[in-house]
């Protein structure tokens, strides 16, 4: 089946599908200050992709101290109710080459719905071609109020997801630019906004093939989008530090041999190779397809 790449812009209901591996994720403050400014995607229980510049974002805005965040980070999920499933954030890790971040959270619900058989997505380690159709989606304009009373706390989320179409216009296998995209990323026509940002994009096979980056604001309504998505294969050579199923440090390891052994879907995971470096983390090869 042939799907129009004519660029789109829609805001989605609540309930869909997509929801069910895409979340906002959402910065608490101390002061129960609380800001609602990026998208997730799940690809293992408790374990996320978003985008780096999201969690640098909240610590802009929060602040650290002794590389303690003053804030605390959760991944929502919003169905018919409606029903909250809200994974609290232990861990964050990052790479210099990437702005894919890894984010693992740990299950805390309002005990309205089950989390056993949670929904998560495969990913596709090569980049779309180009003219490819892709779909991205993410939460634009969210905002959040905590409240707390002697009922309890309350978190309230208003924003309605949206759903962009586009093709694939450029590939950049190393790097855009050496600024501001200093890493492999795809160009596409899709509207990304803000709060769209660590977002999912999709392949027509349904699969992840890359996270929503940065977008160009229009200047005419007949101008053509410019968005950019990082690509994957980099994010499965971030350093772990902890087991992400039990949370317990361990030596570092990577998304990858989580891939082989089974726990998260990857295709082409076999063009990637990852070797460990001196002095920590990896050192990623990737080999596209003929």
């Amino acid at each position: 089946m042939k799907y129009s790449k004519v660029p789109s812009f829609k805001s989605m209901p609540l309930t869909s599908e997509v929801g069910k591996v895409a979340a906002r994720v959402l910065a608490i403050a101390e002061d129960g200050t609380v800001s609602a400014s990026g998208t997730c995607v799940r690809i293992g229980v408790g374990l996320y992709l978003s985008a780096k510049h999201v969690v640098e974002d909240f610590i802009d805005s929060f602040g650290q101290s002794n590389l303690h965040m003053n804030f605390s980070i959760w991944i929502v999920h919003l169905y018919e109710g409606p029903v909250s499933e809200c994974w609290a954030l232990t861990n964050v890790w990052t790479a210099s080459n990437t702005d894919i971040a890894v984010l693992r959270a740990i299950a805390h619900t309002d005990g309205t719905k089950s989390l056993k058989g949670v929904n998560t997505v495969g990913l596709d380690l090569s980049s779309p071609p180009v003219g490819d159709r892709v779909v991205s989606y993410g939460f634009c304009k969210s905002r959040g109020v905590l409240e707390v009373d002697t009922q309890g706390v309350k978190l309230d989320i208003w924003g309605d997801p949206i759903t962009s179409v586009g093709e694939v216009r450029e590939i950049h296998h190393q790097m855009r630019d050496p600024v501001l995209r200093n890493f492999p990323c795809f160009q596409v026509n899709a509207r990304f906004e803000g709060g769209m940002s660590g977002g999912p994009i999709f392949s027509d096979a349904g699969q992840l093939c890359g996270v929503v980056c940065s977008g160009y604001a229009l200047d005419a309504d007949d101008s053509e989008a410019i968005s950019y998505g990082s690509t994957l294969w980099p994010a499965l050579c971030i350093p772990l530090t902890v087991d992400v199923q039990t949370g317990s440090p361990c030596e570092p390891y990577c998304l990858l041999e989580l891939a082989n052994r089974g726990l998260i879907h990857v295709n082409h995971a076999q063009r990637l190779k990852a070797v460990a470096i001196k002095g920590g983390g990896f050192s990623g090869v990737y080999t596209p397809a003929p």
